[in-house]
């Protein structure tokens, strides 16, 4: 029980470090040692038909959330291969026939078989929530590229009224007008202006290989 304890802790704290969880060996590692604890602490019960075979879970779920499928399939095929090793050195579980062997295999497939069953159906869940999960975090990175971006955006709005100020003030141009290229979108468009209609400015876009007298000055 202090193993298994133990055991919970160092995965606890491995599931709380993402630079450990990504890796595919410490997982691995972490797996196995359930394994081996679970199988110490099952033999220790002295019966095929405790309980116990339930903490198997553990590691199949966790080589289903870590490991990807075919180690996943690997793992689960060694819990049930555990579980029938553990059964067979158990001390309350004398030499018998074949026959009463039959029952007891027959026992632990039907437990085997609940194990993947709870496992699969919990991976699915899980996996829906993983998604759920990645969207949320890409929206989160979003929000926060946008917000620092924002300081970058009212530098560049500063900058135009700034040049808009110089010419309409100190300048003493009667019309100003800022029109800025955009390769991406490849037009070059009017984004600021001082005493220009407002329709002027939303028309006045266009493209870099269109004939016009801005797009030759570029």
């Amino acid at each position: 029980i202090a193993l298994i304890a133990l055991a919970s802790l160092a995965a606890t704290y491995v599931a709380f470090k993402p630079t450990l969880r990504r890796s595919q060996r410490l997982q691995t590692g972490t797996i196995l040692a359930d394994i081996i604890l679970i199988s110490i602490a099952y033999w220790l019960t002295d019966q095929y038909g405790s309980d116990f075979f339930l903490f198997y879970y553990l590691p199949i779920f966790a080589s289903v959330e870590y490991l990807g499928g075919r180690k996943a399939v690997a793992v689960s095929l060694a819990v049930g291969f555990a579980m029938v090793a553990v059964v067979v050195f158990m001390h309350a579980i004398p030499a018998a026939s074949s026959t009463e062997w039959l029952v007891v295999l027959r026992t632990l497939f039907l437990r085997w078989f609940f194990l993947l069953a709870v496992a699969l159906s919990s991976a699915l869940v899980f996996r829906g929530l993983s998604r759920r999960q990645a969207q949320l975090l890409t929206l989160l990175d979003a929000l926060h590229a946008g917000a620092a971006a924002i300081q970058d955006v009212q530098a560049l709005e500063d900058a135009l009224e700034s040049i808009l100020s110089e010419l309409t003030e100190k300048l003493n141009f009667e019309f100003a007008v800022i029109s800025l290229v955009d390769e991406y979108r490849n037009c070059i468009e009017t984004v600021r202006a001082r005493n220009i209609s407002p329709g002027w400015i939303m028309r006045a876009k266009h493209q870099l290989d269109v004939a016009d007298i801005q797009t030759h000055i570029v």
